[in-house]
């Protein structure tokens, strides 16, 4: 006869909406486990998926065939090289040559680069700079051996690629959900504090018109992130029409900045703004705007960036602080202001982008009071 047709299994509670959600989340609780531990074992033990890195190295000479030697002897190391770009006074001893260091991207496209290693002691410094700056654009890991270490002003860790021991230069930015973060923090910080600085703000204000009627606001273009021009708000400490009256040939700073500590174009009520740094404040208006962060390098008059193209070491700095906006305060400012020189801001500018935190953004801000109270390198 027929098979008696199979009982319903009651699994209680009628099949209820909250019994199937329990049951549907206890059966992914092995599948997320089993994903999780797959993929936290091919990241330390890469070996396993079978997948191989592929890696470009700049240089034919000795130092590159030396750096595929060390790698090919490794068993087990996922590393594969796929070829060598020439450089000019670097011998070529090996194989394949992919092009030039001109062909750096054409290469990486063609066979699908991951990695690069910097391995030519002839690498000028200029040549050095354009890699780590066009390899990071890409999104490519750039390494150099030691020979060459702090060649380049990038982020700069030692690594070990199997037994062999590399520099990693890393690009300088923020992650998608860091800005996300910073955004949200820097909008309810200058909602909150502008509105306690209030009477401030229009205290200054009316000091500065009732002094000799001009405007009250201070507005000249600076340079942003990307280096994207926008105005800049600051409240006036100088004479009106005072960019045509610039003494240029008093300037007392170095690399690309202009300061002159007894600025004969300041005002009487401009010295005392600028002691305790009450002219920066129209600049919350710049963060609300979203031109500037709160905490971040400071923004450069776009008059002090005329020819920057001509220095590549001043060229590769702009374009590493210009992957930010830039802040109204920052470790230049907890770190002497305007008595630093310029060296020394460009290392606290590359510091500041490659080790940013929230809980930096919170200490510079905390150690901002004390510096201005101090008015070190105020003028």
């Amino acid at each position: 006869g027929a098979a008696a047709p199979l009982a319903p299994v009651d699994l209680g509670g009628g099949g209820s909406p909250a019994r199937v959600v329990l049951l549907s989340g206890a059966s992914l609780v092995p599948v997320v486990g089993w994903r999780l531990s797959a993929l936290l074992l091919t990241r330390r033990f890469p070996w396993l998926t079978g997948r191989r890195t592929r890696l470009l190295v700049v240089g034919t000479g000795a130092q590159a065939e030396a750096v595929r030697g060390r790698l090919a002897g490794q068993r087990g190391l996922p590393v594969e090289v796929v070829g060598f770009l020439s450089v000019d006074g670097c011998a070529s001893d090996v194989g394949p040559v992919l092009g030039a260091i001109s062909a750096l991207r054409e290469a990486v496209n063609a066979h699908r680069v991951e990695r690069v290693v910097l391995a030519c002691p002839a690498l000028s410094r200029d040549e050095s700079l354009a890699l780590a700056s066009q390899c990071g654009a890409m999104g490519l890991e750039v390494y150099q051996v030691p020979f060459s270490f702090g060649q380049v002003s990038a982020r700069v860790e030692g690594v070990r690629l199997g037994d062999l021991s590399l520099v990693r230069l890393g690009g300088l930015g923020y992650t998608s959900a860091a800005l996300g973060v910073k955004r949200v923090f820097d909008v309810v910080a200058v909602l909150l504090g502008g509105l306690c600085l209030l009477p401030l703000l229009l205290l200054v204000a009316a000091l500065i018109k009732l002094h000799d009627g001009g405007p009250v606001l201070y507005v000249s273009r600076r340079s942003g992130q990307g280096g994207r021009s926008f105005d800049f708000f600051k409240f006036r400490s100088m004479v009106p029409g005072a960019a045509e009256l610039r003494p240029d040939e008093q300037n007392e700073a170095d690399g690309r900045l202009f300061k002159v500590r007894d600025d004969p174009r300041v005002t009487p009520i401009g010295h005392f703004i600028r002691r305790w740094s009450l002219d920066e404040l129209p600049q919350l208006l710049n963060v609300l705007r979203g031109d500037m962060n709160l905490v971040g390098p400071r923004p450069l008059p776009m008059g002090d960036l005329q020819g920057i193209e001509q220095d590549p070491e001043h060229r590769y700095w702009f374009e590493q602080r210009s992957r930010v906006k830039p802040g109204i305060t920052g470790l230049w400012q907890v770190h002497g202001r305007s008595e630093l020189p310029f060296k020394a801001m460009v290392d606290l500018d590359v510091r500041y982008i490659q080790d940013w935190s929230l809980l930096m953004d919170l200490q510079i801000l905390i150690r901002t009071v004390p510096a201005v109270l101090r008015g070190r390198g105020a003028h």
